[in-house]
């Protein structure tokens, strides 16, 4: 809760304009009492303003930000899109600030917006983005600033509705899904040595040769090129597969030194994911929430990345990251996937001497 350059401006003109006249008609009483009853008119409406804004909180609004495509390389543009709605029936003026993390910059429409909002009056705001550097780029939170009827008293409240933007310094493409077969029955990531994928794909050639291009070999049980039988063992294509990126108990912290610890693993674990779906790889992320397992897909889809519900793998590559604060956490891991017919990879988050440090300030 503060007081805006409305009302400080008022209190400072005021001050200064009775401070000159006072000068000229000194000890006049006048001039005192008017003075007073200036400044206590103001503080009145101040207080009255005071009373209406302290109650609002997140809770009173929602806002919707999409981002659209989400993952581009470097130079691309990106349209952003935020409605903001209001819980509260009475009119209010708010003022709407989009912040964006450095390596954007805005190439049309404004970040900010201005007005009255009420249930049946939603605040839009359209504007885009250009890409300048790689890696993973921030669009919010949304920030609303909301005044009184006379615009002297403001508060800030901030939607935790922060969207994300995939640069890469290369353009990203989705490339066609490539299966084997492994003696374990299911894949995971990594090279295969499959003889059979297919003449399309780029190889690598396991021993030295100076034969043609792979690409034009007649593709039998061995590779023949130029008469001579060569063997390949290698390729330069990865192997797609099935992998849950899932998040245990714990996490949920709020760090000096990360922020929010769950969401500082999300994101970074989302940006290694791209190179996978690239590859064709299917992914999936899991939250353990309140003993509760939630599944849902990660999907690529016209450089837009997505969350979509509705499917769940039967096997594959399980990566969990958790502190593992539940003790009936794995138990529920267990009965909510068949993870007999998944690698699974138990990543433990010791967080202990940052959240000893928390407790102690």
């Amino acid at each position: 809760m503060k007081l805006t350059r409305r009302a400080i401006r008022t209190y400072q003109y005021t001050v200064l304009f009775f401070s000159i006249v006072s000068l000229i008609l000194i000890n006049h009483p006048t001039i005192f009492l008017a003075s007073v009853f200036i400044i206590l008119t103001l503080t009145l409406y101040v207080l009255r303003g005071i009373r209406k804004i302290r109650k609002l909180s997140g809770e009173c609004f929602e806002a919707f930000l999409g981002i659209s495509p989400n993952v581009l390389s470097i130079g691309d543009r990106s349209k952003v899109r935020v409605c903001v709605e209001s819980k509260i029936k009475d009119r209010l003026k708010i003022e709407i600030y989009i912040p964006l993390s450095e390596g954007l910059k805005i190439d049309s429409g404004e970040a900010n917006w201005s007005g009255v909002i009420d249930p049946k009056n939603n605040a839009m705001i359209e504007f885009t983005v250009k890409v300048e550097r790689s890696g993973l780029l921030e669009v919010g939170p949304v920030i609303i600033i909301v005044k009184d009827d006379f615009e002297l008293v403001c508060k800030d409240i901030n939607i935790n509705s922060t969207g994300l933007i995939y640069s890469s310094e290369e353009p990203i493409r989705a490339r066609s899904i490539v299966t084997a077969p492994l003696p374990i029955g299911f894949n995971y990531p990594g090279y295969t040595s499959h003889p059979f994928i297919g003449i399309n794909e780029q190889y690598r050639d396991s021993i030295q040769s100076n034969h043609s291009s792979l690409k034009n070999i007649d593709w039998r049980r061995t590779a023949r090129a130029e008469g001579e039988e060569v063997y390949i063992r290698e390729y330069s294509k990865r192997r797609s597969s099935d992998i849950i990126l899932g998040f245990g108990s714990g996490l949920d912290l709020d760090l000096p030194s990360y922020g929010n610890v769950l969401n500082w693993i999300v994101q970074v674990a989302i940006s290694y994911a791209l190179y996978y779906l690239r590859e064709g790889s299917r992914i999936w992320i899991l939250n353990y929430n309140d003993g509760r397992p939630v599944i849902t897909q990660l999907k690529l889809r016209y450089g837009e990345l997505t969350l979509r519900g509705g499917s769940t793998p039967s096997g594959g590559y399980l990566i969990y990251i958790s502190r593992l604060v539940d003790p009936n956490e794995l138990n529920s891991i267990k009965e909510y996937l068949n993870v007999q017919r998944f690698r699974v990879d138990i990543l433990l988050i010791d967080l202990l001497d940052e959240v000893l440090d928390l407790v102690r300030d």
